[in-house]
């Protein structure tokens, strides 16, 4: 039996942040994770919710990306993100998807290993949970005011910062699903103006890192 991918969605978008960031991509978003980031931990909450989604082959999940990627030749990359999609990616998946003409990057919180063929990684480590990789092509950080990023001693080329965003709450998630009758859909666009001057402060005192602002979120794409 075909091993299934629960797939939360499926998208063409150009990337947001990081050293890749103005790239088109087909994002494909992985349901489920290993930790649950909330404002009290790392100054954001989750603002996806990651439990729902289909269960896909990975012949399916090609098919799914090829069907997003609507430009003319084929964007050339597939971006796994999630959740966390190293629960869930694996070498035969990462195979199916290059023979396809795609190269894959990952977005991880760096808790798992990551499966042979991904040809970029950004990592965003988060505070008290333990990393297993160690070394990534990029390390981004959200950051809040009084809030130091933490490499957690990945080696990479690029660092960066990220101011956080104003987002709904699992909880708020939930409460707007049952009220309204289908998912949230907030934009959770609000910049924390605060944390950008923190976020500049703190590039300026320590050059090794670069601020990144998702600029998908400000300019109201996915």
């Amino acid at each position: 039996m075909s091993k299934l991918y629960h797939i939360n969605e499926v998208f063409y978008s150009p990337q947001g942040e990081g050293a890749r960031q103005g790239s088109m991509n087909v994002f494909l978003r992985f349901a489920g994770c290993n930790l649950q980031c909330s404002v009290h931990k790392e100054g954001f909450n989750c603002d996806t919710d990651f439990r729902f989604g289909d269960k896909l082959t990975a012949q399916q999940v090609v098919e799914r990306v090829l069907q997003a990627d609507t430009s003319a030749n084929g964007c050339g990359w597939v971006i796994a993100t999630g959740g966390e999609p190293a629960l869930q990616l694996d070498e035969e998946l990462v195979r199916a998807l290059g023979e396809a003409g795609y190269l894959i990057a990952l977005e991880t919180n760096g808790t798992m290993p990551i499966p042979p063929g991904v040809v970029w990684v950004s990592c965003s480590p988060k505070p008290m949970s333990p990393v297993v990789i160690k070394q990534a092509n990029e390390v981004r950080v959200v950051v809040w005011p009084g809030k130091f990023p933490d490499d957690h001693g990945i080696e990479a080329p690029h660092y960066f910062v990220s101011p956080a965003f104003e987002a709904p709450s699992m909880e708020e998630q939930d409460t707007y699903r049952s009220e309204i009758g289908k998912a949230w859909n907030g934009d959770g666009n609000t910049i924390d103006r605060d944390a950008v001057a923190w976020a500049v402060k703190y590039c300026e005192q320590n050059p090794k890192w670069k601020l990144s602002l998702q600029i998908h979120k400000l300019i109201g794409v996915r």
